[in-house]
């Protein structure tokens, strides 16, 4: 989503009609997003969208073959581009944050489930039509750093952020670190994107029990996301992004006493600005330490 379609994917699209019918579904999706009255488009891809996951279901119970794997793997990327940018309003109130639906993260679960196609995949994807993308993604295993502890590119305050917890909060707040000083081109947006790819289902977890430091790493995440300014991720950021802030600002955190309300002030500033570029300063203070 965002680039040409190559020859190759339309005439792997004429051979498959899952993979024709996700892409009518993304050419419709882009039109709601660009047109005043979005309506009809709206129709037009959430009936795409039904007819290619009917269609991916019979797919999926054949014995995969290079040709069909390399159509089921292109049919989830633009897949997982249409449910990332299905927002039905842009007001933070609206957002998955503040909501109660036990089915609230159905849109990210799509894209985790990425992994498993992947290793479902794994014998063809060298040779795959997406392989280019996935391996600029930094798509693979999760590793556990557990025991390889390297934080010197990490702010102060976020490693106070993560704290004794490495196995939830390490890769993700490393990943975010490296990101932030990424020159926000469209040449480096998988390596943006590829942040969710490692994500374990545990941090999945955090996010769905609104743990407040899981919230603050996803949430500084979308605003990097938000340099991008493409036009398939605006909505969601706009309106998570901001929902985030508020749901953090309400939990009261800056007011605790010590070294966690500055930290959590600290924080919250940094989160605040994340989508800006170029750097701007992060909000860290000398008066917090690491402690012995």
């Amino acid at each position: 989503m965002g680039r040409p379609f190559e020859p190759k994917l339309w005439d792997l699209a004429c051979r498959h009609t899952f993979l024709l019918s996700t892409v009518l579904a993304a050419s419709a999706c882009h039109l709601r997003h660009h047109s005043a009255n979005q309506g009809p488009h709206h129709i037009a891809e959430l009936r795409q969208v039904l007819f290619a996951i009917r269609a991916l279901k019979s797919t999926l119970a054949l014995p995969l073959t290079k040709q069909r794997a390399d159509a089921v793997l292109c049919a989830a990327v633009m897949l997982n581009g249409i449910n990332f940018a299905s927002v039905k309003s842009q007001t933070a109130s609206a957002s998955w944050v503040f909501s109660d639906s036990p089915d609230r993260l159905d849109w990210l679960d799509w894209q985790l489930r990425f992994r498993k196609l992947e290793e479902a995949t794994s014998q063809f994807l060298e040779s795959s039509l997406l392989w280019p993308v996935i391996n600029a993604a930094g798509h693979g295993p999760i590793t556990d750093h557990s025991n390889d502890i390297n934080l010197d590119q990490v702010p102060t305050t976020w490693r106070l952020l993560i704290g004794d917890d490495y196995n939830s909060y390490y890769t993700p707040v490393r990943m975010l670190a490296e990101l932030r000083i990424c020159e926000p081109l469209r040449s480096n947006a998988l390596k943006y994107f590829g942040f969710v790819n490692k994500l374990s289902n545990g941090f999945r977890d955090l996010l769905f029990q609104r743990d407040q430091r899981a919230m603050w790493v996803f949430g500084y995440w979308l605003g990097l996301i938000g340099r991008l300014n493409i036009w398939w991720c605006s909505r969601r950021v706009e309106q998570d992004w901001t929902a985030v802030v508020l749901f953090l600002q309400g939990e009261g955190l800056q007011q605790h006493p010590g070294d966690e309300g500055r930290m959590w002030q600290e924080l919250i500033a940094d989160l605040s600005t994340a989508s800006e570029w170029p750097l701007p300063p992060l909000a860290t203070s000398h008066s917090l330490t690491m402690g012995n």
